[in-house]
């Protein structure tokens, strides 16, 4: 048997055993008191890159995969280790350009030979021959011709390719870190002496092989865990494994083993790689996850006290069972379901959700398709005071608020939304119009929110393309999308994206495990939940059970003679009472006393004066648009007019607790 020895301590000999292409290491240890050593084998392995979804699943079923091992083998040691930096090796990019490049030296000299027979065929056509040998050099150089366009074309796209890796390596060594997770399984010790030394370290190597190919190979890669992992065949690997996390590596490492000692190595990104305005690779929180498997084993041997839990934003509820309390910055996750079936606590959960973000002081936007339930909690409806303060609009109906002319003034301040007055399919093209604008909000200073009733009802079509639309492109502008939904198996898979992107979740009570056993161990863990109990899931998170605190707010539903209480209040909201102020005979002037204004001013005038009269209060440009007897484009530029003349004034007013700019007549 050939062992190498790599090193130890003092009474404590380190071997490596090669076997093919992999090897285990083999502990040696001297016995106290008498002959003999105490032997074991040690076998190590590593997580491996998969594709984009396969490195959250790892990253997921890290803690469970800890929990598994430690269970199954004597000895279970787990690493996680970090560089700040990412090279070409670890993402693939330097291999793949040197592959191109090889490509593109067979490409060149290709090309070479046949521009060289094609020089040789056109000598050939300008001599004075028969008249099938012409016909016959003709072929043969429309051939080479084609062949010349195609290899040309095929050298533009290397080259292309070339310049976009150049790029995204740019981009890794930038925003990239590196994460290594390896773990290592042994057999206990065993006590031998030098004569059967042998025979013993035999038997156990092959024990542990045999536990490795059951319990390893096949329960992980299993359909319970789906992990992709390969051995520490390197006696580098192992010992970086087990004492030396390589950070900066030395430069007198040979380069073979700094190779196989940067093979442990994944790349992730802390922020999104980004190539001419696209998304090339999604920031990931690999490390966090990775960190957390660590503590949740810590915490499970022992070894360490692990009792806080999440509190980096407003409350949301308590760990179940337990008076420790619960809160996250929900601007930390890019989406969210709520999922629950009826009666399970959706509704207040996405309320209490909605009051942390106004506690933010968040822009959020709040829409029910089929109830009043958006628009129950106004204010003045609850006499303890802690109703949500904002617009309530209700589209297609006389009461309340009307939708603006102009989508992106919903993601200003807090907007109420019900769709209930609308028909099916308003209620559809309302949801895809206010996403398609969601998508063109752009870098925003302030987080905002939208939230989602029912989504459901909007899992197909041009709704649907829209809300993934929006759930693709907004998360990197600090726009959030909240789905609340009995199923998010609901968007098909031709809306696969919505589903990849959106990984915070609330699982409350129902039957969706389809969806959930990609983030929970056990399908009773959503069917046995009472009425307000959730699981939170989310990325760098591992799952955790809520009692979801009750809304300050009012939830109930509200009937039709409440709203047209709340549309009275609009009506009367106090403003300044000084609002229009007119010459004595009625005419509008210039300061200078002077009748300038064209017709069309003077109507845009009028109808400003016809609806303070009406409004008590100062219209904004959407309102000044809507009573004006010209179209958008033309009552903009008139209004424009207005204000160079100094005829009007804008100011900033609030209005139920956002700030609205309106127009003054000033004479």
């Amino acid at each position: 048997m050939d062992l190498v020895r790599l090193g130890g301590f003092p009474g404590l000999g380190r071997f490596w055993f090669w076997e093919r292409e992999s090897g285990m290491a083999v502990d040696v240890l001297d016995a106290s008191g008498g002959d003999g050593f105490w032997v074991r084998c040690v076998a190590g392995f590593r997580l491996v890159s998969q594709s984009e979804e396969g490195r959250e699943l790892w990253t997921r079923n890290l803690s469970k995969m800890s929990r598994y091992l430690r269970d199954s083998f004597t000895g279970f040691r787990l690493s996680v280790d970090f560089a700040d930096s990412v090279s070409g090796d670890i993402t693939g990019i330097e291999e793949e350009a040197e592959g191109l490049a090889g490509r593109s030296e067979e490409l060149l000299s290709r090309k070479s030979e046949l521009e060289a027979s094609l020089s040789s065929l056109e000598r050939s056509m300008s001599l004075q021959g028969s008249g099938s040998l012409d016909e016959v050099v003709e072929g043969r150089y429309k051939r080479i011709k084609q062949e010349l366009e195609d290899l040309d074309e095929e050298l533009d796209r290397v080259v292309s390719r070339l310049e976009f890796l150049k790029q995204l390596k740019g981009e890794w060594e930038s925003k990239g870190y590196a994460v290594s997770v390896c773990f290592s399984v042994s057999n206990g010790f065993e006590r031998t002496t030098e004569t059967q030394f042998k025979s013993v370290v035999s038997r156990q190597l092959q024990d542990l092989k045999n536990r490795c190919d059951r319990s390893i190979k096949q329960k992980l890669q299993g359909e319970k865990f789906r992990l992709k992992f390969t051995e520490l065949d390197t006696p580098h690997q192992l010992l970086q494994h087990f004492y030396t996390p390589l950070v900066h590596p030395e430069e007198d490492i040979d380069h073979h083993d700094l190779a196989g000692m940067l093979e442990l190595y994944m790349a992730f990104a802390d922020k999104d790689l980004e190539i001419d305005g696209l998304v090339r690779e999604q920031a990931k929180a690999g490390a966090a996850r990775s960190v957390n498997a660590v503590l949740q084993h810590l915490r499970k041997t022992g070894s360490a006290d692990v009792s806080s839990v999440e509190n980096t934003g407003p409350l949301i509820g308590n760990v179940s069972g337990t008076d420790m309390t619960f809160g996250v910055d929900l601007a930390e996750q890019p989406h969210f379901y709520v999922v629950g079936s009826t009666g399970s606590g959706k509704t207040y959960t996405k309320r209490v959700l909605l009051e942390n973000c106004l506690v933010m002081e968040y822009n959020i936007v709040s829409i029910t398709p089929r109830d009043f339930q958006a628009v129950s909690a106004f204010q003045k409806f609850d006499s303890e005071g802690t109703g949500l303060v904002g617009d309530y609009y209700l589209p297609g109906d006389e009461l309340l608020l009307d939708e603006p002319d102009n989508f992106t003034e919903f993601f200003k301040g807090a907007s109420f939304v019900s769709l209930k007055s609308l028909s099916p399919a308003d209620r559809q093209n309302f949801v895809h119009d206010l996403f398609d604008s969601a998508a063109d909000i752009g870098q925003t200073d302030t987080p905002v929110f939208v939230f989602l009733d029912e989504a459901h009802l909007f899992s197909d079509g041009e709704s649907a393309e829209s809300i993934q639309e929006a759930v693709r492109e907004t998360r990197k502008f600090g726009v959030h999308i909240v789905l609340v939904t009995q199923s998010p198996m609901d968007f098909n898979r031709k809306y696969k994206h919505i589903r990849q992107n959106t990984v915070g979740n609330f699982f409350l009570q129902g039957e969706y495990w389809d969806y959930a056993q990609s983030y929970l161990e056990n399908e009773k863990n959503i069917i046995g939940l009472n009425q307000g109990e959730a699981w939170f899931t989310g990325r760098g998170f591992s799952s955790i059970k809520l009692d979801i605190r009750k809304p300050l707010s009012r939830v109930e539903e509200v009937t039709r003679s409440t709203l047209q209480e709340l549309d009275l209040l609009y009506q009367s909201e106090n403003v300044n009472s000084e609002l229009l102020t007119q010459h004595s005979d009625g005419e509008v002037f210039e300061k200078d006393g002077s009748n300038s204004l064209s017709d069309e001013q003077r109507e845009v005038v009028e109808a400003i004066k016809d609806y303070i009269r009406r409004k008590d209060q100062l219209p904004s440009k959407n309102k000044v648009i809507e009573c004006s007897p010209y179209g958008s484009s033309r009552t903009n530029r008139i209004l424009s007019e207005l204000q160079e003349e100094s005829v009007l004034k804008t100011e900033e007013q609030e209005r139920y607790g956002n700030t609205a700019t309106v127009f003054r007549i000033d004479l």
